[in-house]
């Protein structure tokens, strides 16, 4: 917990370097340590400005999420797309989605339900993302569970806005 909190109180500032999406997306999968994660990666993806570090731990944030909140056997999907000028990771579970009202809620810190959590580990996400002149949204899917997503700026809107 105090190291969550820590974390929460630095991540502040990113130090973004061009990095290839679809390696992070596949370090993330790796580093969670989940299985039944699928990874779906769009062809061509260009190179994008990123604090890999950073954006790896809050993709290993969500997929563990994901896995949690989805039944046994089920997969989780981590899709890796460009979408409205800026490049988007998504990850979808399979649970029972959010409850309503709970959307913007989630990434309060210590926002949880869960008996072993912390509530810290999508507000530190939520953090990392905006400190990435980003977004993080979450949502539920028609088709049932959760939806985060995660759109990053391309290398021009960040220059621009610092």
């Amino acid at each position: 917990l105090t190291e969550q909190i820590l974390d929460f109180a630095r991540t502040g500032t990113v130090d973004p370097t061009t990095e290839d999406p679809a390696e992070v997306a596949r370090s993330a999968v790796d580093e969670s340590g989940q299985s039944g994660v699928d990874l779906f990666i769009k062809d061509g993806l260009p190179s994008w400005p990123m604090d890999r570090l950073r954006i790896e731990r809050v993709l290993i944030n969500l997929v563990k999420n994901g896995v949690q909140a989805s039944p046994p056997e089920a997969v989780v999907d981590l899709t890796v797309k460009t979408d409205e000028d800026g490049l988007v990771f998504e990850v979808r579970d399979r649970g029972t989605g959010l409850p309503p009202g709970e959307e913007a809620w989630i990434f309060e810190p210590f926002h949880t339900k869960r008996v072993r959590g912390t509530g810290l580990g999508l507000a530190v996400s939520k953090q990392i993302v905006e400190a990435h002149k980003g977004r993080i949204s979450a949502q539920n899917h028609p088709e049932g569970g959760a939806v985060f997503r995660i759109w990053l700026p391309p290398a021009e809107a960040e220059e621009a806005s610092t």
